[in-house]
Order: C-alpha cells, then sequence, then structure tokens
C-alpha cells in the first residue's frame, strides 16, 4: 500500500508541477498586457502597483490547485505536506505553536487574509 501511495504522489506531484509552469506563463501575459495598458492609457502608478500586487497574489494564491491535489493524497502524506506547505505561516502565528500536526493540516488551508481598517 505504501508504494501504491508514493507512486500516486509522485504522479500528482509532477502534474501541478506542469500546470504551475502553464501558469506562471498566464501571470506573465497577464502582466505584459497590464504594462501595456499602462502605457498606452498612462495609468497612474499607484493604480498600477495595486493591479499588479492583485494579479501576483492571485498567482500565489492557487489555493484550489493545492486543496485539490492535498486532499488526494494519503492522511500521512497529506499531514505531511501541509506542514511543509505552511510553516511559515504557523510559524508567524502564535496559536498554531505546539498544535498538532493533523490540526494545522485541516485549519491552515482554510485561512484567508482579512485586510482591517482602523476605525
Amino acid at each position: 500500500m505504501g508504494v501504491v501511495g508514493f507512486s500516486f504522489a509522485i504522479g500528482g506531484l509532477s502534474s501541478v508541477l506542469s500546470t504551475l509552469d502553464a501558469k506562471a506563463a498566464k501571470l506573465k501575459d497577464k502582466l505584459a498586457s497590464l504594462e501595456d495598458i499602462r502605457t498606452e492609457y498612462k495609468i497612474p502608478y499607484d493604480l498600477y502597483r495595486r493591479l499588479r500586487l492583485a494579479l501576483n497574489y492571485d498567482h500565489s494564491k492557487n489555493a484550489e490547485d493545492q486543496v485539490n491535489f492535498v486532499a488526494n493524497l494519503p492522511a500521512g502524506l497529506k499531514v505531511q505536506l501541509s506542514a511543509v506547505m505552511h510553516r511559515d505561516l504557523v510559524g508567524s502565528i502564535k496559536f498554531f505553536q505546539h498544535k498538532p500536526p493533523h490540526l494545522i493540516a485541516f485549519v491552515v488551508p482554510l485561512l484567508r487574509p482579512m485586510k482591517m481598517e482602523h476605525g
């Protein structure tokens, strides 16, 4: 059973890596289009910067693909991969320190950033 699970994980990882290459090319095309629009319509730099950040953020958060990939892994591999994928976030949030890996694997992928304004 272990060999089958490992083979399945490697095959899935290969698929994810090829998808990431395609997504990187798509992001590059979007950024080039944004640059063309900026030049042609002389949009303000602040708006350009925010649009560029939004494009990069959307690209970096290919959460749906990642969640689907991780969800199809055997439980042990799922927990191990989730721990590696989210180690920076877990290390920066005091609540998650010293929590069981299964809790982190379940909760952390569900977190989404929120922008809060003072007031």
